[in-house]
């Protein structure tokens, strides 16, 4: 059976592949010309590409596209496509593509883990200096000429603890041993890695909150960790604490978050990532409260988008157009 797919999967390019790519930033035509890059000649030349920023902006006929590569759900889209063959995130985090509902059993879902790990690794660590230096403070007294001399912090000795030990998390501890960090950190699956001193099972993660100087969100939004922090782990937590949110919003209670910060709980938090899902990939509206909180720094869920994201995702996007081509096996399947 395995022999029949394969050569019927080489039959495929006697005619052409019709790959769509979907890139709400607008670089869909940077992520074909990387895509190309990456493929050999027999298998570029009978590629063929329908590319779009969003839903709205497709304008040709796709149902017959084999491939689809995005990082929006197409939800309006998928379910015209007659025999989609796989479907790839440009992103680690999928559940925004199962919640959607449109991929059909058996279509293989892909995703881009770790093209982001150090992108969003130094964006975290980026944060606990801004903290411990008081960057804020500093531009503050640029901004009124004010020549104030004082006392900053260290990263040394301070305790990291990061709940969701996946690639993104394990790159970040490893950047923090460069500062001389204790790190601890917890997942559903036991990780044993050099730079983690102590693991915690993800049941355990309150353990890792009372702990912490700082504490970095890379777990995945599922019904166990949505609201996994609120007024109760916030009030457990030292007053010193530093929260980094680049995973889902929905991990730290919104209530809980505001009485926190305006009561300070805890020192400070960043946010790359927010409650409202429109426009995606989340939003924070101007009218929000949020925006008025002190101790908030807002970020515009970007920090994974560095110039060397796509290159990254369009490899693994590119080796997985040559395995099926090859009838081998997908690599980075997260659904089937």
């Amino acid at each position: 059976m395995f022999f029949l797919k394969k050569i019927e999967r080489v039959m495929i390019m006697s005619d052409s592949l019709t790959v769509l790519i979907v890139d709400m930033e607008g670089n869909q035509d940077r992520y074909v010309e990387c895509v190309l890059d990456n493929l050999p000649e027999s298998i570029r030349n009978k590629v063929k590409f329908i590319t779009a920023k969003d839903e709205a902006g497709i304008k040709e006929d796709v149902s017959d596209v084999d491939i689809v590569g995005t990082q929006p759900p197409l939800v309006n889209t998928v379910p015209k496509i007659k025999n989609l063959k796989w479907f790839m995130t440009f992103s680690s985090g999928f559940d925004q593509h199962i919640n959607a509902g449109v991929i059909p059993d058996g279509v293989p879902l892909v995703n881009a883990p770790g093209c982001q790990a150090k992108g969003i690794s130094e964006f975290v660590i980026m944060c606990m200096l801004a903290h411990v230096k008081q960057f804020k403070r500093l531009i503050e007294n640029q901004e009124i000429k004010n020549f104030e001399r004082f006392h900053n912090d260290e990263l040394t000795n301070k305790t990291l603890g990061i709940i969701g030990l996946g690639e993104i998390g394990i790159e970040l501890a490893r950047k923090a041993k460069a500062f001389d960090m204790r790190v601890i950190g917890s997942d559903v699956v036991e990780k044993k890695d050099p730079n983690v001193d102590e693991f915690f099972w993800a049941k355990d993660y309150e353990k890792i909150l009372v702990q912490s100087d700082f504490v970095s969100l890379h777990a995945k939004e599922t019904p166990e960790t949505i609201g996994m922090i609120g007024k109760e782990q916030l009030k457990a937590m030292k007053d010193t604490a530093y929260i980094v949110n680049t995973a889902r919003a929905s991990l730290i209670d919104r209530d809980a978050l505001i009485t926190a910060l305006n009561e300070k709980w805890i020192a400070g938090v960043t946010m790359d990532v927010w409650y409202q899902r429109q426009p995606l990939p989340s939003y924070l509206p101007a009218d929000d409260e949020l925006w008025n909180l002190e101790n908030l720094l807002v970020s515009p869920h970007n920090c994974g988008q560095t110039a060397l994201f796509i290159p990254r995702a369009c490899k693994i996007f590119s080796e997985n157009i040559i395995r099926y081509v090859e009838g081998r096996e997908l690599t980075n399947v997260v659904k089937k």
